[in-house]
């Protein structure tokens, strides 16, 4: 009902913009402060593991830019493919629209992400605790990276992140269908593209 109350108003784009702004922010907040706290143990599986600690550290200042993008990169391909498909189906008129729905659907990430940030913040890894000596009988890059993926609390963390990018990706759909009227099941189906496209590119790489 949100997006279907909106329909007829005139585009709100600075309210719009706001989603992924706020998203941006908040993701990279969460990011500077989950690596500050795991840089000692990089800098120690980096040089047990002959890497120079500068290079790994400079791989963790990219992640942080990448994370300042990655809600408007999200926004922004989302809506290019649901405009293309529109415009495929020569039913163009409006759907540029589509960006401000999509926009304002980021705001259903903010308390999520604000959950993100105190955890981010906050969380001690055993890693953190104990993790010094355990990587000091054999410390390695790749050793670190396995016993963080294999830490439940971030496991946690990481689905409650992949639902709320699937509830996005649904509200994306919900948009889609106020604008267009297709049916509900197809613009899920869209969605649902949509979403999985990144998970298809990683699997090719």
């Amino acid at each position: 009902m949100f997006f279907e109350g909106r329909v007829g108003r005139p585009p709100s784009w600075c309210v719009a913009l706001g989603g992924p702004l706020v998203c941006s922010c908040l993701t990279v907040v969460g990011y500077v402060g989950f690596t500050s706290h795991i840089t000692p143990l990089v800098a120690l599986a980096a040089s047990a593991s002959n890497v120079p600690t500068s290079f790994v550290l400079s791989l963790q200042h990219m992640s942080v830019v990448s994370a300042a993008s990655v809600c408007v990169v999200v926004w922004l391909v989302a809506s290019a493919v649901m405009i293309a498909f529109e415009v495929l189906r020569a039913e163009s008129a409006g759907v540029v629209r589509l960006l401000e729905f999509n926009a304002l659907a980021f705001y259903s990430q903010v308390p999520w992400l604000l959950a993100f940030v105190y955890v981010a913040w906050t969380y001690r890894s055993p890693l953190e605790t104990g993790g010094m000596d355990v990587l000091a009988a054999g410390a390695s890059v790749e050793r670190l990276t396995r016993l963080m993926q294999e830490d439940p609390a971030l496991v946690v963390v990481k689905s409650i992140g992949e639902g709320s990018t699937l509830w996005l990706h649904g509200l994306f759909g919900a948009g889609y269908r106020a604008l267009t009227g297709v049916s509900l099941a197809r613009a899920q189906l869209l969605a649902l593209a949509v979403y999985g496209l990144p998970h298809l590119v990683r699997g090719v790489r």
